[in-house]
């Protein structure tokens, strides 16, 4: 790094900077209402700030007079700032500024030398994603390891691999040291079932463990940033609407790499139907019009039911009031072809019925199953399992 001011403001610091530029290692000056430091990032993303007593007692001030130096500390953190050790403090030790300076950068040297010994190809790219706020954690099987990055930036090591995630490997081991690394990260997104979704592209080859995970860090926050939208809550569905290419008003909805459908966007017309008109091949209509809904997600859902797809993760403990028919309910079908309603409302019980008409009749519900069977739901305020 070049430092642009005076011989006689950085006489302590610029020392410093050509011993750490000589170890191989790249400092930067730092400022914040705190003062100044010399930091160092390191492979994993974590740091060490380096900062100067002076002879007034003023701490955290990188840039300094030799006249004024007293002493260097150095201190190392994680990138998530939650682990703290001292690399080096030479307060009260009276040392000269040339001699201390020297000590300084030698201990940081050492310190940053066994840091990265220890590391492997998946603390580097935890690291990279850490910058994004993105967390990762560890997966296997079958002896290959990999590492698991969920699209939710909330989710946590339990729910991971329940929403949508990315798998992250780089051949049969993620776990490798840093010299180890051959071959270039590969992130694939599959859904909370499972499903594959799309594969990100990889870094151009020739690149560093650090450059490559940094590559592969930043496409994984920039894919998120960009369709972060196109998932259809509950994302336990693995339901996405994503934007057409050409038209502004259609959505594609996808489960995995299948095509269930289209949305059309239709709210600008303020019509007194719904606004998000919903088309599958599989709807019941021949025309394939599965229904018009007041949300995108409705819409979304109501199609993956003309599939048979997505009903008991979408299913809900609700009154029926705003859903349109076709609809599922849950309950046992008996011998007869009556329907029994599933009335544990605390979890979901019996299979999926399809309710292709809905009426009201002094003030209670009734529904119809496509053989004409009449499912009695009672009052406006009654609870079912729907989806």
């Amino acid at each position: 790094m070049t430092m642009q001011t005076t011989q006689s403001t950085q006489a302590a610091q610029l020392p410093l900077f050509e011993k750490l530029e000589a170890a191989g290692l790249s400092p930067e000056m730092w400022g914040d209402s705190a003062g100044t430091y010399v930091l160092l990032t390191l492979a994993d993303g974590s740091q060490i700030s380096i900062s100067a007593t002076i002879t007034d007692g003023a701490e955290v001030c990188a840039i300094h007079d030799v006249d004024e130096h007293s002493s260097w500390q150095a201190y190392w953190h994680d990138a998530d700032q939650e682990k703290f050790a001292t690399v080096y403090d030479s307060e009260g030790e009276d040392k000269e500024c040339a001699v201390d300076t020297a000590a300084v950068a030698e201990a940081v040297t050492a310190h940053i030398k066994q840091h990265e010994s220890t590391l492997t190809e998946a603390d580097v790219l935890r690291g990279a994603l850490s910058t994004y706020g993105i967390s990762a954690y560890d997966g296997g099987e079958g002896g290959a390891t990999y590492l698991v990055v969920p699209f939710n930036p909330h989710a946590d090591e339990d729910s991971a691999r329940l929403e949508p995630h990315f798998l992250v490997s780089s051949g049969e081991d993620a776990h490798r040291l840093m010299a180890g690394h051959d071959e270039p990260w590969s992130a694939s997104l599959y859904d909370g079932n499972g499903d594959y979704v799309d594969t990100l592209d990889t870094a151009p080859g020739g690149l560093t463990l650090v450059e490559d995970s940094a590559h592969c860090a930043r496409a994984i926050a920039v894919y998120i940033a960009d369709h972060r939208r196109d998932w259809i809550a509950p994302a336990s569905t693995g339901l996405r609407a994503v934007p057409d290419d050409i038209s502004t008003m259609k959505y594609d909805v996808l489960k995995g790499s299948q095509h269930l459908g289209v949305i059309l966007d239709e709210t600008s017309a303020r019509l007194t139907r719904g606004g998000w008109a919903a088309w599958s091949p599989k709807a019941s209509r021949r025309d394939g019009t599965v229904g018009f809904f007041a949300t995108k997600e409705e819409a979304a859902l109501a199609i993956a039911r003309t599939w048979g797809l997505c009903l008991a993760e979408a299913a809900q403990w609700r009154t029926l009031k705003g859903i349109s028919a076709p609809f599922f309910v849950y309950g046992d079908v008996q011998d007869d072809g009556r329907v029994w309603l599933a009335r544990d409302r605390q979890r979901l019980t019996g299979e999926p019925v399809e309710v292709v008409k809905l009426a009201t009749e002094a003030g209670c519900r009734y529904g119809y199953t496509a053989s004409g069977q009449r499912i009695d739901f009672g009052g406006t305020a009654t609870k079912v399992w729907a989806a």
